[in-house]
């Protein structure tokens, strides 16, 4: 379950392999309704559909990210919000890389950087 998997979040990242995931899937992508207590809900990471491959890694990585309060949502590459996160405020930070994976890599690092995200990391 999503719960579990939570919190194996620090196992997850140091794992060379991939884990299959069972969720229900939108857009190709599995459905993330986790929201933050309190006033600010979520983050969302805009990935370009060109860089999602349907893969179990792309599923694992959106679970995970939905752990920590994030949620993923396909856009097309030409959208002028592709490859950004929007914060809890509203604005947006690039978060640019060459493949997904890379991509939720990254942001759970930058997430994780943060005064908020590092209460959702733990």
């Amino acid at each position: 379950s999503i719960a579990i998997l939570c919190k194996m979040i620090p196992r997850l990242l140091a794992l060379s392999g991939t884990v299959l995931l069972l969720t229900t899937a939108v857009n190709g992508l599995p459905s993330c309704t986790s929201d933050r207590p309190g006033k600010e809900s979520h983050r969302t990471l805009y990935v370009s559909n060109l860089m999602l491959q349907g893969s179990a890694s792309d599923d694992m990585w959106t679970d995970v990210l939905c752990c920590v309060y994030t949620h993923v949502e396909a856009t097309s590459a030409s959208s002028a919000i592709v490859d950004t996160m929007e914060l809890y405020d509203g604005s947006h930070i690039d978060v640019k890389a060459n493949d997904f994976e890379a991509m939720a890599e990254l942001s759970l690092e930058l997430i994780c950087d943060m005064s908020m995200g590092s209460k959702d990391c733990s």
